[in-house]
């Protein structure tokens, strides 16, 4: 358990600051340099988060497909996680 909390210990403060500043306040409220770290951390699945939100929506809209990119690797570590802690177990 201690394992996946270390794991997680940027994602959630990053997933938290995205909607801090993307979702809580307008944009002429909004810091610049927070906005971008927390979208540059999960900028690697941004592309499967936009083939993701597109399979249930005909329009772009990037903060929904930041928010699903957030969750897509919220799941991928967790089922990793998941799969390494069940192989070990006999």
């Amino acid at each position: 358990m201690y394992s996946f909390l270390l794991g997680n210990l940027v994602w959630l403060p990053s997933f938290m600051l995205y909607i801090w500043q993307f979702v809580l306040v307008d944009e002429a409220s909004r810091n610049m340099i927070l906005a971008g770290l927390s979208q540059y951390y999960v900028l690697f699945m941004i592309i499967i988060g936009t083939q993701v939100h597109l399979m249930y929506s005909g329009d772009i809209s990037s903060t929904e497909i930041v928010i699903i990119a957030y969750v897509l690797m919220l799941v991928v570590f967790a089922a990793g996680f998941v799969y390494q802690w069940l192989s070990r177990k006999p």
